[in-house]
């Protein structure tokens, strides 16, 4: 199991908040990968990094979002994300809602729910990448199953195909 620190990114156009959030989330024993005040520079930094979390501001400095950039972890990256924002208004909340996110934390925060947010986010996220470490996904006509690896006796080749027991 890994032990290093878990990586963090923070996604603020608001340095001073974004500094604030970097010592706070550092106090709680994170490594701080760096602070993106524009999605593209969240983009270069995801791409080049792969963090564990972002936080996520959703206004940003230029034209796309928080909620945007949100859409594009979950189609490229796949990486869990938590909404650290004071929009809160019924428009945001739908437009965040499609994006799932792993929490919502609304400003100002308090330093006990930003932990505890962080570490639930981080848990769902290590849940299931051991869940998916412990199957193989088979095709089955035209499905794909995913079949625990505790529960294969044995697997026997059969020229293209390979039978599981």
């Amino acid at each position: 199991m890994n032990t290093l620190p878990k990586k963090i990114l923070i996604v603020e156009d608001e340095p001073v908040i974004a500094d604030d959030l970097a010592y706070i989330i550092a106090g709680f024993g994170y490594n701080i990968t760096g602070i993106a005040l524009s999605y593209d520079e969240a983009l270069e930094h995801i791409e080049s990094v792969l963090p564990d979390l972002v936080l996520l501001d959703i206004a940003l400095k230029g034209d796309d979002d928080g909620i945007d950039l949100a859409q594009h972890i979950n189609k490229h990256y796949h990486i869990p994300f938590l909404f650290v924002t004071s929009n809160a208004d019924p428009l945001t909340i739908n437009r965040i809602k499609k994006t799932k996110p792993a929490g919502f934390i609304l400003k100002p925060f308090k330093k006990k729910e930003l932990k505890t947010q962080i570490a639930i986010a981080l848990y769902d996220k290590q849940t299931k990448e051991e869940t998916i470490n412990q199957r193989i996904f088979v095709k089955i006509g035209a499905d794909m199953v995913g079949v625990e690896t505790d529960s294969i006796l044995f697997a026997k080749a059969d020229d293209n195909y390979t039978n599981i027991v």
